[in-house]
């Protein structure tokens, strides 16, 4: 009875035995897999901080270029406005000239060769 019951004792120990290292590795693979889901929520937040980033980046780009369009859209639009301004200027001097000669040569031409000769001289005098 004696061995029967060392027998069974060393049975019960071997059993235990067996369940702390069941459990010491059960222990270990929770760690692992802590591990593991730590590293895991690590990298997610990684991927997405550099997803974020490279967003703003892109972003900021599209600001910029869209920026230097605008000034782009600015700068032609002073230089056509003053193109513009000059071409006109131009044009109403050739007309104002034109309606000028126009007017002198209709007065000149209703004027008798004495005051022609008169206004001429006078103009001559005021010149020099």
């Amino acid at each position: 009875m004696n061995e029967t019951l060392e027998s069974r004792a060393s049975a019960i120990e071997g059993q235990i035995k067996e369940a702390e290292e069941t459990k010491a590795e059960a222990e270990k693979s929770k760690a692992e897999y802590d591990k593991l889901v730590s590293n895991a929520d690590s990298e997610v937040q990684t991927i997405i901080d550099e997803g974020k980033a490279a967003a703003e980046k892109i972003k900021e780009d599209m600001l910029a270029e869209a920026k230097k369009e605008a000034e782009a859209i600015v700068e032609k639009a002073k230089s056509d406005s003053e193109a513009e301004k000059e071409r006109v200027s131009s044009e109403l001097k050739g007309e104002v000239a034109d309606l000028s000669l126009e007017i002198s040569q209709k007065v000149a031409s209703s004027m008798s060769k004495d005051d022609q000769k008169k206004l001429i001289d006078k103009f001559i005098k005021d010149m020099g």
